[in-house]
């Protein structure tokens, strides 16, 4: 099957790709298993010694063509590193909010999501419709929605004009 040849050429392309990512980092891990004397760092003591000198470097964020290591396209921290994926998790990074009335912006996180309500791009996307920005429109992100409220509010006031 050529779809199946295919494949497995794709697979050894990759690993191969993996290989030379990591060469570097497993010759050095190498080298340092080497030239320690593991009778020697038996004691608690000389332990700490050993675990310092089998550390991984920031070598390892990177990739060959010097680009930063990102699978799973974390947010980039103040150390201009991915956040750990708890992190991520625990602010709700993770779920994604799209605003129609924003022209389809996409907002990572409850919080931005939130913010984004009180912001001018949002405000004049309601005027730009022609809608009055007021909290009652809070939490509404579809074009649709937002006129068929404003709608039902313009008719609800029309008819407390009429009985006074």
């Amino acid at each position: 099957n050529y779809s199946l040849l295919y494949r497995k050429i794709i697979r050894k392309i990759k690993f191969i790709k993996l290989i030379v990512i990591f060469k570097e980092d497993f010759e050095t891990i190498i080298f340092k298993l080497k030239n320690t004397d593991f009778d020697y760092h038996r004691s608690s003591h000389k332990n700490k010694h050993l675990k310092n000198t089998i550390n991984f470097n920031d070598r390892n964020t990177k990739n060959v063509f010097g680009q930063l290591y990102n699978p799973l396209k974390l947010p980039l921290g103040w150390d201009n590193k991915p956040i750990p994926f708890w992190l991520y998790k625990l602010h709700g990074l993770n779920e994604l909010f799209i605003c129609e009335i924003c022209g389809n912006c996409k907002f990572h996180g409850r919080i931005a999501y939130e913010r984004h309500f009180s912001e001018t791009r949002h405000i004049n996307g309601l005027r730009s419709l022609g809608i009055h920005y007021s909290k009652i429109y809070y939490e509404i992100t579809t074009i649709s929605k937002a006129l068929e409220l404003s709608n039902y509010l313009e008719k609800k006031k029309k008819n407390n004009r009429n009985y006074f």
